[in-house]
């Protein structure tokens, strides 16, 4: 799901907006499917934790969204460099420099959080540690950009492994401070992008006063529908694949559990990744011409994240309660 399903967004995305919205071809069609692609999971954890679903349905969610949005940020970045430069790499070409885009991310990634571990574990000071882990990021990033590789990808392979590795390398204050550090800087961050989102939005509804409001809701519901769609039909063909093979491996294998393969399904809302990641696109192309659509694809995918948090976010209880997934002590509060 982290992996395919971005691919199956984009490529889906890419498809239809070419043959719906007038000005898209394939390449603006893809920065479109790489924006709208990753998942938030903090709102759908959120519920499943309250109402205290199943574990391995949790870690799930929380699993994709970690990961997608390095391959939809990965997806976005190669698409935009395709419409910046004006260019239609050939297959080779292309496959080339994701490989490049990926190894190399993943590479200094490694690499960073490597250093990072050995400078924390000579570190005893609790605020010097917390300090470092604010900076790890960057150093990931900027160390894999200054190479030309993903510096998202490069990112989220350092915090992994650094965090992977905190149990041994930080002190036990560190780790209680650090984690109170983080939730806070989370939620200060989450909280400032969807602001700025609010002050740009005037500047981008005057961009697109040429087309008519119908339209644009209509564009907007068209889009958030096509995601919902794609979403359940990857997950239920990948979970019956999933099985199948398992199957042919190990005789006696439990099936598919229909209702927590809906609720996975329905749990794709988008959220503050989306936002920051169209709030990035350039304003020009390499030949100084303005980006185009830009307004558009912001403003699609602010709707995208209006529809889904407030239509799939508040029917989510009632589906969790509909399809028999809380725990028999909580189905009747």
């Amino acid at each position: 799901m982290a992996f395919g399903l971005v691919g199956f967004s984009v490529a889906g995305v890419s498809w239809v907006t070419g043959r719906l919205l007038p000005g898209f071809d394939f390449r603006l069609g893809s920065v479109l499917g790489a924006l709208v692609a990753s998942t938030d999971a903090i709102a759908a954890t959120a519920i499943a934790k309250r109402m205290r679903l199943p574990k391995r349905i949790t870690d799930v969610l929380e699993g994709e969204s970690l990961l997608n949005d390095a391959t939809s940020l990965l997806a976005l970045e190669f698409s935009v460099a395709m419409l910046v430069s004006d260019s239609r790499p050939a297959l080779g070409a292309g496959l080339l420099r994701l490989f490049v885009l990926v190894a190399g991310g993943v590479l200094v990634g490694l690499l960073a959080g490597r250093i990072i571990r050995w400078c924390q574990t000579r570190l005893t000071d609790a605020p010097l540690e917390i300090t470092l882990t604010l900076l790890a990021p960057y150093v990931a990033y900027l160390a894999a950009e200054g190479l030309h590789t993903s510096g998202v990808l490069a990112t989220v392979v350092c915090g992994l492994y650094v965090g992977e590795k905190q149990s041994v390398s930080l002190t036990a204050r560190a780790r209680t401070e650090a984690h109170a550090v983080w939730h806070t800087l989370d939620f200060v961050l989450n909280g400032a992008v969807f602001m700025l989102i609010g002050f740009q939005l005037p500047y981008v509804l005057e961009g697109i006063k040429d087309m008519g409001t119908k339209e644009l809701l209509f564009d907007a519901s068209i889009l958030a529908g096509l995601l919902i769609a794609m979403r359940f039909v990857w997950v239920y063909a990948v979970t019956w694949i999933a099985f199948a093979i398992r199957r042919l491996m190990r005789r006696s294998v439990e099936g598919p559990r229909a209702n927590e393969t809906f609720v996975i399904g329905w749990t794709g809302m988008r959220g503050v990744i989306a936002l920051a990641a169209a709030m990035s696109l350039p304003q020009s192309l390499d030949n100084g011409n303005a980006f185009p659509q830009r307004d558009l694809l912001i403003f699609l995918t602010f709707s995208v994240i209006l529809i889904t948090l407030v239509a799939q976010g508040l029917s989510l209880p009632f589906l969790i309660r509909k399809v028999g997934l809380l725990p028999r002590e909580s189905a009747h509060p």
